[in-house]
């Protein structure tokens, strides 16, 4: 799974707040009032990391009562956990149940979103869209998927349904940031990723694509602040380094940039990965009279 797919782990603990008050709008307005207080009790668990309580309220429930509301919570908090296939039954069989009840296809299109399969998670938001045209959180969810499939025009539309009901939401400014770079957009891309950095300070992938956009606009000092405070917070990505790398070639400290470079190629190793900034970068190295020497070889 990408290093940079910033819903996943990094963001999940500090979004939790936001991400209930997105589901328990109109997602869960027909549902009857011991659904809604389940959902908010398991909520509650997993907002103070409880997911084993969660999951044994939720087992108890679906052994008395297996309504959809239980299937989908349940599955819900299989896919926190990661454990995908295990999740998919659950809110296979919430859909059974009930098709057309909306929380499932949101909670069905974020366990394939997060599972890797964008396509499928697609068909979920608009399905969820379809049912909730009006839910700004659902096309945020959409537009990220859109975006990581390349679809920029959807995404944009999307984003800028979500931005207009949450302009100071920092998933979706970070969403919009990407979709400005591809756009070329690099002032306005710094903007909402230096949002998302105030609203979630430490966050590593906040730190790492306002670092990216920086080096874009030659703005090096603050792109190695900012790749170092991501490494600092735990980043162990090979762009991370190698994008450092970058920034200190172009401030003239190439001792600095040639320990980063073989710090990426370490990771790039261990994480199985062949990244082609490796490689540029390296080229740019060689240009600068940096030595190369046991860089090689980037990628088996």
């Amino acid at each position: 799974m990408s290093k940079r797919s910033w819903r996943l782990a990094a963001v999940v603990a500090i979004a939790c707040a936001n991400l209930l008050a997105f589901h328990t709008g109109v997602a869960i307005a027909q549902t009857t009032s011991a659904d809604q207080a389940l959902y908010e009790n398991v909520h509650q668990l997993l907002d103070q990391d409880k997911s084993g309580d969660a999951l044994t309220l939720l087992n108890t429930t679906i052994a008395a009562n297996g309504t959809p509301m239980a299937y989908t919570l349940r599955c819900e908090v299989y896919t926190r956990l990661q454990k995908y296939d295990i999740a998919a039954p659950d809110c296979a069989k919430a859909l059974q149940l009930a098709p057309t009840f909306a929380l499932v296809h949101q909670t069905e299109g974020d366990r394939l979103y997060d599972s890797g399969d964008l396509q499928g998670s697609l068909k979920e938001y608009d399905a969820y869209l379809a049912l909730n045209p009006s839910d700004a959180a659902g096309y945020w969810r959409r537009c990220d998927a859109r975006r990581r499939l390349s679809d920029w025009a959807g995404a944009q539309a999307d984003c800028d349904k979500a931005i207009a009901a949450y302009p100071k939401d920092p998933k979706v400014r970070i969403s919009r940031g990407h979709i400005e770079l591809q756009n070329k957009a690099y002032d306005k891309a710094y903007a909402d990723f230096d949002f998302a950095v105030s609203a979630l300070p430490g966050n590593t992938i906040a730190l790492y694509w306002r670092g990216y956009t920086a080096l874009q606009l030659n703005r090096y000092d603050q792109a190695v602040a900012d790749f170092t405070a991501a490494i600092k917070n735990g980043d162990e990505a090979p762009d991370t380094y190698s994008n450092r790398a970058l920034a200190y070639l172009a401030l003239g400290k190439k001792d600095l940039a040639r320990a980063d470079w073989e710090k990426a190629i370490a990771l790039d190793q261990k994480y199985g990965q062949c990244e082609a900034a490796l490689q540029l970068a390296i080229d740019e190295m060689v240009k600068l009279g940096v030595h190369t020497v046991g860089l090689n070889p980037l990628c088996k």
